[in-house]
């Protein structure tokens, strides 16, 4: 099963006449992310609970875990943005929390570098971030990693960092 999260954009809200107004409270970023962190979670317990083997991290093709990676949309100047470290937090802990929820060896996590699927821009750091994904995603000893590579292998530079990942990543590697 793969679990992802989309970030909407706007939400439409309808209204019936009579109706009171109820009072909208403000998320702090710190109970969104957590809200968000949960709800990977709880997704993954589901996944779990209804029979399936294990699940898969969706941070690709410009969902919620891929914007943290890239510079072009998480404009963030906090922990979780600037520098290719806190950029990738994000991803790294809703991995932990998952893992420690169903176990690491039921966890998939698919990447997809060079895409630009979903409007995300290409950045000079992708190798650079996504080096540091992986080398940390293996620390976590997830079962395996699912790479989107059909842009990657355009370029000698993609095709480099492939190599560097296989050489990273130890556990199974999923090109795709």
């Amino acid at each position: 099963m793969c679990v992802l999260h989309v970030n909407c954009i706007s939400q439409l809200k309808f209204k019936k006449k009579n109706r009171k107004k109820r009072k909208e409270k403000k998320q702090t970023w710190e109970q969104g992310r957590e809200k968000a962190k949960g709800e990977f979670v709880q997704a993954a317990k589901n996944a779990i609970e209804a029979g399936f083997d294990g699940v898969e991290l969706h941070a690709a093709n410009g969902y919620l875990l891929e914007q943290f990676l890239n510079p072009n949309s998480n404009i963030r100047n906090d922990k979780y943005g600037g520098s290719i470290e806190n950029r990738s937090r994000f991803v790294l802990e809703v991995t932990e929390a998952v893992g420690h929820a169903i176990g690491f060896d039921k966890i998939g996590v698919r990447i997809s570098p060079y895409s630009t699927f979903n409007t995300m821009a290409l950045y000079k750091e992708i190798p650079e971030t996504y080096i540091h994904v992986v080398t940390e995603l293996a620390k976590l000893d997830i079962t395996y990693l699912h790479v989107i590579d059909y842009a990657a292998r355009a370029t000698e530079e993609g095709r480099n960092l492939i190599k560097t990942i296989r050489k990273e990543f130890g556990q199974l590697l999923i090109l795709n």
